[in-house]
């Protein structure tokens, strides 16, 4: 957990974009998620960051490159539709999307793909986790339920720097 308030910390400090401190966050989360057993089988070694929808800049998720977690290297990609979205671990959700996010999260239901946003109200249906602003400070909220229904474990360390969705 002192790595992720670390970084946070020195991106705010160094004066980074909204965004850049967002994707330091988005990547710190990877290090913090467990996928069900035997979800990177098969020699896979790659976790794999798609991008949905737009509404952020586009060099944002150059921020990944060449970095690891849990022993795997990111792979972002960009998706024009939801037809590949079997070979994502983790979706950015983009804000572009909001009003297709139901339909969304229902084409989701039951894959174990950490999902990630960046739009009031994403949490609420049914987003994983949800960054947000406050006091010129990106936060973020996480939705329990909708981590239990996608298979995946969040750390007691990430639940606690969160604000609860229920």
């Amino acid at each position: 957990m002192f790595l992720f308030s670390n970084q946070l910390c020195r991106a705010e400090s160094q004066k980074f974009g909204e965004y850049e401190v967002k994707a330091a966050f988005i990547y710190n989360f990877a290090k913090f998620v467990t996928w069900p057993e035997g979800h990177f089988r098969g020699g896979k070694n790659t976790i794999d960051l798609c991008v949905y929808g737009s509404g952020f800049p586009e060099h944002t998720f150059d921020y990944f490159y060449g970095k690891t977690a849990q022993g795997y290297t990111f792979k972002t990609k960009k998706l024009k539709n939801l037809s590949y979205i079997n070979e994502c671990d983790m979706l950015f959700i983009g804000s572009s999307e909001r009003y297709q996010i139901t339909q969304i999260i229902n084409t989701l239901k039951d894959m174990p793909i950490l999902t990630v946003g960046d739009t009031e109200g994403f949490g609420q249906k049914g987003v994983i986790i949800n960054l947000y602003i406050e006091d010129n400070k990106v936060k973020f909220e996480i939705n329990i339920n909708a981590a239990k229904k996608a298979g995946l474990t969040l750390s007691s360390q990430l639940l606690k720097l969160a604000r609860i969705i229920k």
